[in-house]
């Protein structure tokens, strides 16, 4: 969540996020490297299902130990390599 602190301007999780990989695919370009952010369809289905099933569960404030399980199981399948589990 963005919000300003005096006149700086504070970024978020996800405000980070997108500067280091800016960061990233700039510095390659200027040291002869490419760096591409194409991700497949599965690693993308994969970390969406991740990112829905953690706001489901923190969306009440409580969780219980079966829906930890279940981030467990889908990070878990976001770890693998290329989803071959």
């Amino acid at each position: 969540m963005d919000y300003l602190d005096g006149d700086r301007l504070q970024l978020g999780t996800a405000g980070r996020a997108l500067h280091h990989g800016l960061a990233a695919v700039l510095a390659g370009t200027v040291l002869g490297h490419d760096v591409t952010v194409v991700f497949p369809p599965l690693e993308l289905a994969v970390l969406g299902a991740a990112a829905i099933m953690a706001a489901f569960v923190t969306a009440d404030g409580e969780a219980t130990w079966i829906e930890g399980l279940e981030l467990v199981a889908i990070y878990i399948l976001a770890g693998s390599p290329s989803g071959s589990l």
